[in-house]
């Protein structure tokens, strides 16, 4: 009678447990979501994807870089009161960047003065060699509010040949 009992126990457990693989919970192999890359830049408008090397380091605070075609050079010429011994009025063609704290900041195609802060005789006459009418050139100014706040005064900290 025993081992009847125990035979019946064990058909009762055995009948009880499920063998099919729908109860069972499935493991499912999960994949990774695919992350788009970030662009940088449309390569048709060179917009990031051009190699500058001057904008790879930080433009300094109140500094504009810019590329402008000279139209005049001037000699003795005062900008808010102040007399400034040599000066160039260019046309800007393409603004590359600006620093912050920029208060009038240049646009494409806007006409302005450029001054050298401290020009003596001598190097403006190697300007007006070095640098000729319609030539392009390559500019970084910093810009400096006038006395009054009206207008601004761009000194020139490097003006090259583009």
């Amino acid at each position: 009678m025993n081992k009847v009992m125990c035979i019946l126990v064990l058909i009762a457990l055995f009948s009880c447990k499920s063998t099919s693989v729908a109860q069972e919970k499935q493991i499912e192999k999960t994949n990774k979501p695919k992350i788009e890359k970030p662009g940088f830049g449309d390569p048709r408008d060179n917009e990031i994807t051009s190699f500058e090397p001057y904008l790879q380091d930080q433009i300094a605070p109140g500094t504009i870089h810019f590329t402008a075609v000279i139209q005049e050079m001037n000699k003795d010429i005062s900008v808010c009161g102040t007399q400034y011994k040599a000066a160039v009025l260019v046309n800007v063609k393409k603004v590359k960047g600006s620093g912050s704290g920029i208060v009038n900041a240049l646009s494409s195609g806007q006409k302005t003065t450029l001054v050298y802060p401290n020009a003596n005789v001598k190097k403006i006459d190697e300007l007006k060699q070095k640098f000729t009418k319609n030539q392009e050139v390559m500019a970084v100014v910093k810009e400096s509010l006038c006395p009054d706040m009206s207008k601004t005064v761009y000194e020139i900290l490097k003006l090259s040949n583009k």
